[in-house]
């Protein structure tokens, strides 16, 4: 676990400090950072418009921790980052709760989350690893399930309201292999009559259903949405993302290396242990889902996620299977770990490098700093604080969402947000010195007159930043 702890650290923690949010990730932390300043849990907002394309699980974690440490960038990933290190713990204790074998676990879990595509979700401000975490604990409750035990039930339906409240269409993925188990091994009409299965049914439905009948309330067509927009539309027609039929075929055989060829040794393992139930369990997750995500019009690298803790068991056991090699490949990982982890920590690593120069460089200089102009005074700590300069921010009609959305999260609450006519009533009759943040793409729609100067401080392809004063006070 100690290795394991590490590799940890190395794909999903190191370098986390660079770089910024763009595309989904900053929309998830905008909505997040407006529900913890405003306080608006019970009704997720994107900036001005009620959110419905998720449920808001994903988004009250996300809340909590701004609440607590306030909104950066690094805090909007901590969720994501200790969820992924859950997993990966979840991964080992689950294979070796299943499969008696401390190999098996430990190639399962570094195999999971050295997978291309989990690395990449998994260190991103996404709730993949959050559904994750709720598929693993899901399974979990099947194993106290299959060894009758009553905690079972009720924590199945604790993970069904965990990947129901994230994402709905994921729970899927715990749903269908849980019943075809069931039911090929005639599990089901048992556990039906089971008092405490119903129960934990009934627990693990009541709390998704009160928040879609609350949200159904204030949003009337919210389910609608869900199931149609987000759900049958992405299935059948793509909506939004690719629907390359090769898609997901191409991301295995570019980017699943070294794991591939053992996962194709696994299979045949497994194959031959079906008999046993964690992994006819195992096989039955893997088909079922791998079936329905390849026949699903919607395709993106993401969906895969959740797949991928069965795929990585079956490559475990490839490994595994060959005594020699894999523990050539353990002492590999054994002995990499610690430099690389050393390595990395002391040598700056930037994975998505910073784009909004001109908009950190806005947030900076709204920072109250003390003067060092006198230097005594500053010794003895009653040195005067220098005033910011006002910031104003320019919404001009038709600028990009990402800007605005940008702003929101990166910038100060004291920042004003004019629009058109107030900039234009500024520069006829404005008097105090102000920076404006504008949109690069319309700055030639600024309003110009004698009354005020302005002079470019910073500007990248997004937003410019400029000082603006009068030019005979």
């Amino acid at each position: 676990m100690v290795v394991l702890g590490m590799w940890v650290l190395i794909f999903f923690w190191v370098g986390v400090k660079a770089g910024d949010l763009r595309g989904d990730p900053l929309t998830y932390a905008v909505i997040a950072k407006k529900t913890a300043l405003e306080n608006q849990w019970f009704n997720p907002m994107l900036m001005d418009e009620p959110y419905l394309n998720k449920p808001p699980l994903f988004f009250w974690i996300t809340a909590f921790f701004f609440k607590v440490l306030g909104a950066s960038y690094y805090v909007a990933k901590l969720p994501s980052l200790i969820f992924s290190t859950l997993d990966v713990c979840m991964l080992y204790i689950l294979s070796l709760r299943w499969f008696k074998n401390s190999d098996v676990a430990f190639f399962t879990a570094f195999s999971f989350m050295s997978t291309r595509w989990v690395v990449r979700d998994f260190a991103s401000v996404r709730p993949e690893s959050l559904l994750v975490f709720g598929l693993l604990l899901g399974l979990f409750a099947v194993s106290l399930m299959l060894e009758g035990r009553k905690s079972g039930p009720y924590l199945f339906g604790l993970a069904f309201a965990l990947m129901m409240m994230t994402k709905f269409a994921m729970a899927f993925f715990l749903l269908a292999p849980t019943f075809i188990f069931a039911v090929s091994r005639w599990k089901l009409g048992e556990w039906l009559r089971w008092p405490h299965f119903w129960a934990g049914l009934l627990l693990g439905t009541a709390l998704p259903a009160a928040w879609i009948i609350y949200y159904e309330g204030r949003h009337p067509g919210y389910f609608y949405h869900m199931l149609y927009a987000q759900t049958i539309e992405r299935m059948t027609g793509g909506l939004d993302v690719h629907n390359s039929p090769l898609l997901y075929l191409k991301e295995v055989l570019f980017y699943y290396h070294p794991w591939l060829i053992f996962f194709f040794i696994g299979m045949g393992v497994m194959w031959q242990k079906k008999k046993e139930d964690p992994v006819w369990l195992t096989l039955m997750a893997f088909f079922p889902l791998a079936l329905a995500l390849q026949v699903s019009a919607g395709k993106m690298s993401r969906y895969l996620v959740p797949l991928t803790p069965f795929i990585s068991m079956i490559a475990a056991w490839g490994v595994v299977h060959h005594i020699r090699l894999h523990r050539y490949i353990k002492q590999i990982v054994y002995f990499l770990g610690p430099l690389l982890l050393v390595f990395f920590w002391v040598v700056p690593v930037k994975i998505n490098p910073r784009v909004y120069h001109t908009v950190h460089l806005t947030a900076a200089l709204q920072v109250k700093a003390p003067s060092f102009a006198d230097t005594l005074g500053f010794l003895k700590g009653d040195s005067p604080e220098r005033d910011a300069v006002p910031l104003v921010e320019w919404r001009h009609h038709g600028e990009p969402k990402d800007y605005v959305y940008t702003n929101y999260f990166y910038l100060p609450e004291s920042r004003r947000v004019w629009g058109d006519a107030q900039l234009s009533d500024y520069v006829s009759n404005g008097r105090e010195k102000i920076f404006l943040l504008a949109p690069t793409p319309f700055l030639g729609a600024l309003p110009m007159t004698d009354h005020i100067a302005w002079t470019k401080i910073c500007a990248d392809d997004t937003a410019t930043l400029l000082l603006g004063e009068q030019r005979h006070p």
